[in-house]
């Protein structure tokens, strides 16, 4: 997971509101978002391509106010990145020819390093009308950040693509977030953000919502044991625990304490564990969502 922290200082909206006809995507939705690498996760057409498309200054006609780094999306277009969901190329250039000719509109130099990281040598005597899906949104993630942006918006950036990809893009996320590059990605995938996020936000009735787990004091423990349904009569009154396919999971604070009450547990406890980061992290999120 990207290391950030996530003071809210980069992106700052006020009672945005932005709506096609007579349906609203956001009403008054107000929120701050802050360095490191934010995650924004929600259904396919529930707002995210909307909202990040606004960010980034293409779509317009919004009301409300959006500050990035102090300024407008328009004033803001040399500070930030973007990743479009389906990015457009011209498709008979070849793909050296066309990362030169972005460098130069930039007036950089191609970053070597970028370069390796994204794997593109194998692909950069060919034209781009030619490229993968996967190889298509490594291009269009490396255009994103050759001009070293300090935030990069990028829509859906590792949907309908190879598993190759999606690696070396979250690699580069991982890579320039600890350079101090900021991200927002939006995902229908909580399994791809959770690899690279560290905050995580949800659309949630026309606003946003952060659904990152806030208390980081509390374990989990997985026990499976020969009789589950004994153990959760016994612990149940003093802990919060859930019953899965197999075995219990049990929530505690301390964990001194729920040991001393599995020792009065009479049957025999096959397995015990402790679920990675991630898996709880997931856990939690679809946990909340599922309240909605």
């Amino acid at each position: 997971m990207a290391h950030g922290n996530n003071g809210y200082g980069i992106v700052a909206c006020k009672d945005l509101t932005k709506r096609y006809g007579n349906n609203y995507v956001f009403r008054n939705a107000s929120f701050n978002i802050g360095t490191g690498v934010t995650g924004l996760i929600a259904p396919n057409g529930f707002g995210k391509t909307t909202l990040v498309e606004t960010l980034a200054g293409v779509r317009k006609n919004y009301t409300g106010e959006i500050s990035i780094f102090g300024k407008t999306p328009d004033q803001a277009k040399q500070l930030i990145g973007f990743v479009a969901d389906k990015p457009a190329f011209p498709r008979k250039i070849k793909v050296e020819e066309f990362l030169r000719i972005v460098c130069e509109i930039y007036g950089v130099e191609p970053d070597q390093d970028l370069l390796r990281l994204a794997s593109i040598e194998k692909v950069s005597d060919a034209r781009i009308g030619d490229l993968s899906a996967g190889y298509l949104k490594r291009l269009a993630f490396l255009i994103a950040v050759v001009h070293s942006p300090k935030i990069v918006l990028a829509d859906e950036p590792f949907s309908n693509v190879d598993r190759a990809a999606v690696e070396v893009m979250q690699e580069m996320i991982r890579k320039l977030a600890e350079s101090g590059t900021s991200f927002i990605i939006s995902s229908h995938d909580l399994n791809e953000l959770v690899n690279v996020a560290d905050r995580m936000l949800i659309i949630d009735n026309q606003r946003l919502r952060d659904i990152q787990p806030e208390d980081r004091n509390k374990g989990i423990l997985e026990i499976y044991t020969e009789d589950d349904a004994l153990l959760y009569e016994l612990l149940r009154k003093d802990y919060r625990v859930k019953k899965g396919d197999r075995g219990l999971k049990v929530e505690y604070t301390d964990l001194k304490r729920l040991l001393g009450t599995l020792s009065l547990f009479e049957k025999e406890i096959i397995s015990m564990k402790v679920p990675d980061k991630k898996e709880r992290f997931l856990d939690e999120i679809y946990e909340t969502i599922a309240k909605d």
